[in-house]
Formats: structure tokens, sequence, C-alpha cells
């Protein structure tokens, strides 16, 4: 079952997340920085049931893992490496694919509210 708040919620840490892996394209990146990302992540993955969603937030833990991984060694600088500007879009193409399963989530909880009522709770499979 879902509420608007969960979605809510899970907006703002993928907002989050997004924000985090600017500082490491800026170069402004610590290694506290991937330990926040994980966090977020994980807290993503509790805040929703969904499946799809869940796979796709660990697609973008598992990939900023990777792109820090890489980054490394630049000491948390801007990397002109090839293999970080690779991670880089990978991660970003992850957090699009968990903003697309988000619009997904929200549509279906739209069209079962509006036959269900409001305030109703939607399950997902």
């Amino acid at each position: 079952m879902m509420y608007h708040s969960e979605i809510y919620r899970a907006r703002s840490l993928h907002r989050q997340i997004k924000e985090l892996l600017r500082l490491q394209e800026r170069g402004q990146a610590t290694e506290r920085t991937l330990h926040d990302i994980k966090r977020l992540c994980d807290d993503a993955v509790r805040t929703i049931t969904d499946p799809q969603y869940q796979e796709k937030v660990c697609e973008v833990e598992r990939h900023a893992d990777e792109l820090f991984s890489v980054d490394k060694p630049s000491r948390w600088a801007r990397g002109t490496q090839p293999g970080v500007m690779l991670m880089r879009r990978l991660v970003l193409r992850s957090l699009d694919a968990l903003d697309e399963r988000l619009k997904s989530i929200e549509s279906l909880q739209r069209a079962s509210g509006s036959t269900l009522g409001a305030g109703a709770m939607v399950r997902y499979p």
C-alpha cells in the first residue's frame, strides 16, 4: 500500500542523490559523499516497496559506487578520464530510469485514486 507522502519522500531522496552527484562532477566530493549516496539509496529502497523501483535504486547505488571507485585515484578532483565520464553517464541514466518509474507509480496511484476515492491506499504488485 502506498501513500502520496511516500512518493514525495522518494522524490526528495532522488533530488538529494542528484545533488551529491553534482558535487562529484564539480570535483567537490569527499569519501563521505559516496557514503551519503548509499544511505539515501537505502532510505529510498525502504520508502517504496515496488520491486521495479527498488531495482532501479540499487542500480543507481551500484553505478555510483563504481563511479567513485574510478574517480578515487584522482582524489575526487574533476575527472577527464573516459571511465569517469562513462560511469557518470550511467549513474545519470539510472536516475532518469528511477524518475520514470516514480512517474509510473504516480500515474497508477492517480488512476486508482480516482476509482477508489480520495485518501485511498494503492497496492502495487
